[in-house]
């Protein structure tokens, strides 16, 4: 099985433990880590901007049982993305968002 990971940041910089993910990723070719910047600097290979549908088509197995979606950061994300939890009760809440209109269900996601 494959197991990618998206890690969004403002610039490379702000990139938490890249070194050790890129020597995780180069040890196992099954897991992958995609790196997507809001301001990359000259020449940043990688991802731009924000999760976007074509983002999550392209890099995101279709939906099937065979496969789960993690969502976590900050609020405006993860409204974007998969809907917020419930703020009172912590519980997962109704998917929403990019992943309910590429027709995810919630029982393929959960939210940090």
């Amino acid at each position: 099985s494959t197991q990618s990971t998206w890690d969004g940041n403002l610039t490379a910089a702000d990139i938490l433990l890249r070194k050790e993910l890129d020597a995780i990723t180069a040890e196992k070719p099954n897991i992958r880590v995609h790196y997507l910047l809001d301001k990359p600097p000259a020449g940043w290979a990688g991802g731009t901007g924000h999760v976007t549908p074509a983002l999550v088509q392209q890099y995101f197995p279709p939906p099937s049982s065979q496969g789960r979606v993690y969502v976590c950061g900050p609020p405006g994300l993860m409204k974007a993305v998969s809907g917020e939890k419930d703020a009172k009760t912590k519980e997962q809440g109704p998917l929403l968002g990019i992943l309910k209109d590429l027709g995810y269900t919630a029982d393929l996601v959960f939210k940090f």
